[in-house]
C-alpha cells in the first residue's frame, strides 16, 4: 500500500471514529487530506469499499502490533498487560456510539470485526500456555479452557449496546474485568509479578 492510501485510510479511521459513520463522507475526507475526490475515487471506487479497507487495515496493523509484543516479551504476564494496554489505549479514543453507528448501518464489516476479535483466542491461548510452563498459572486451570471462556465473555458481553445502556466506560470497564479475571486466572506469584508490569 502507498503513502497516499496509508494516509487516506489513517484519516478516514480517525474521522469515522471522531464524527461517526453517518457524517463520514469523502468530500470532508478530500478536504482535510487536500486532495481532490477523483484521487480518492481512483484508489477506493465507493465510500463502501473505503470504509471496508479502513476496518481492515486498522485490525491488521492491531494484529502485527500483538505480534511485536509477543515476540519481543519473553514473559508472558509482561506480554498480557502490554497487550491489554494497548487495546485499553485504542478503545480510549473511540466514542461508543461511534462504533454502535458502524455496526447498524455496515452489518457485513461487524461480522468481520466480530469473527477477528474471535481468533483473537489463539493469542490469549499462547500466553496461557507460556503462563503455566513458567508457574504463573493456578495448577487446575486449562490454558485453552482459560482462553475460549476468557475470549468468549468479552465478545459476548462487551458489545457497543453493553456500554451505551450501561452507561460506563469502555476503558474501565475493560481494565476491572482485565483486573477481576487476573485474580482468578493467575497465581499469587503471578499477580505480584504483573503489578510490577503495570507501574512500567
Amino acid at each position: 500500500m502507498g503513502k497516499q492510501e496509508d494516509n487516506i485510510i489513517d484519516y478516514g479511521f480517525k474521522e469515522i471514529f471522531r464524527g461517526g459513520i453517518k457524517s463520514f463522507t469523502i468530500d470532508n475526507l478530500a478536504s482535510i487530506l487536500r486532495i481532490s475526490k477523483k484521487t480518492i475515487y481512483s484508489l477506493f471506487p465507493s465510500k463502501e469499499i473505503l470504509i471496508d479497507k479502513i476496518i481492515k487495515y486498522k485490525l491488521s496493523s492491531i494484529d502485527k502490533e500483538i505480534e511485536n509484543i509477543l515476540r519481543d516479551n519473553k514473559c508472558p504476564l509482561e506480554a498480557f498487560c502490554k497487550i491489554n494496554n494497548r487495546q485499553i489505549k485504542l478503545i480510549s479514543d473511540i466514542d461508543i456510539n461511534k462504533v454502535a453507528e458502524l455496526k447498524i448501518k455496515y452489518p457485513d464489516i461487524w461480522v468481520y470485526i466480530e469473527r477477528h476479535r474471535k481468533n483473537k483466542r489463539s493469542v490469549l491461548s499462547k500466553i496461557f500456555k507460556e503462563a503455566q510452563k513458567h508457574g504463573y498459572l493456578r495448577d487446575y486451570l486449562q490454558p485453552d479452557e482459560v482462553a475460549k471462556l476468557y475470549s468468549s465473555i468479552i465478545n459476548r458481553t462487551f458489545q457497543p449496546e453493553f456500554f451505551i445502556q450501561e452507561d460506563v466506560s469502555m476503558k474501565d470497564t475493560i481494565g476491572l474485568y482485565v483486573e477481576i479475571m487476573s485474580a482468578g486466572i493467575f497465581n499469587d506469584l503471578a499477580l505480584l509479578k504483573i503489578k510490577e508490569y503495570k507501574k512500567i
